[in-house]
């Protein structure tokens, strides 16, 4: 899936692979509608992949797309799948870092 590939390639700067992707790649043009329609007509078809839409949540977060990633983290409910977000302390980060980018 395309936004498999870009959350890939956020992980790289220059020649050098890191362990958490880098938000600024998600500001280039383009790069987060295009991820953001590919999950949208997605989840159309699939609206209960609750694995896939696990892993848009941590994809979101990753790019700081806060609102997005609330939206679908309430989606989700209790049917989030953790391993998507790399376990569940990557899990509890994501949430709190979540819940903190989000107004009242």
């Amino acid at each position: 899936m395309i936004g498999e590939a870009h959350e890939d390639l956020a992980h790289y700067r220059g020649n050098q692979r890191f362990p958490d992707p880098d938000p600024k790649y998600f500001e280039s043009p383009g790069v987060w509608e295009e991820i953001e329609q590919v999950y949208a007509e997605y989840f159309e078809r699939y609206p209960l992949d609750h694995a896939r839409r696990s892993r848009f949540v941590a994809l979101a977060a990753a790019a700081q797309r806060w609102d997005v990633a609330d939206k679908h983290l309430k989606l989700l409910g209790t049917n989030v799948a953790v391993t998507e977000f790399g376990g569940r302390e990557a899990y509890r980060k994501a949430i709190e870092q979540i819940s903190a980018e989000m107004p009242e």
